[in-house]
């Protein structure tokens, strides 16, 4: 592969953000649930962060921001009123 070739989309969703959020979601809710003595509560909070924070997960994973599909910005300075960056 040559410098400027793109790393081709992995075939599984495995390792994708929303997964790995709720994976972190629900060991942390797992966590909350022994504290507040209802494990149910605190696996189904776990599971709603996982799904809130999963595409911060994916942009991070991917280099960038992500949007609300959990796809990579684009372009970060569209709704940004300082003007582009310099990079």
């Amino acid at each position: 592969m040559s410098e400027n070739d793109e790393k081709p989309e992995p075939r599984s969703n495995a390792g994708s953000g929303l997964a790995i959020g709720i994976a972190i979601g629900l060991a942390i809710g797992a966590g909350f649930g022994v504290a507040l003595g209802n494990i149910g509560v605190g696996i189904g909070m776990g599971v709603a962060i996982g799904v809130a924070l999963g595409p911060a997960f994916d942009g991070a994973r991917k280099g960038g921001a992500a949007n609300a599909e959990g796809e990579p910005d684009t372009d970060p300075d569209a709704d940004d009123d300082r003007g582009p960056r310099a990079d």
